[in-house]
């Protein structure tokens, strides 16, 4: 299956989609102390980017 990057317009706005997948984590409810704990480890090395 190709992912398709043509640009498209919606309400407006023209968006153009990146050549190659994106990926978006949502954190909601996570608490700030675990990402810090975790992060003072390196157990989320590219988040700390």
């Amino acid at each position: 299956m190709a992912i398709s990057t043509r640009s498209f317009t919606v309400n407006g706005k023209t968006y153009t989609p990146p050549a190659r997948p994106v990926v978006v984590i949502c954190l909601d409810g996570s608490a700030d102390e675990y990402l810090d704990i975790t992060l003072a480890h390196d157990r989320m090395p590219n988040l700390k980017k």
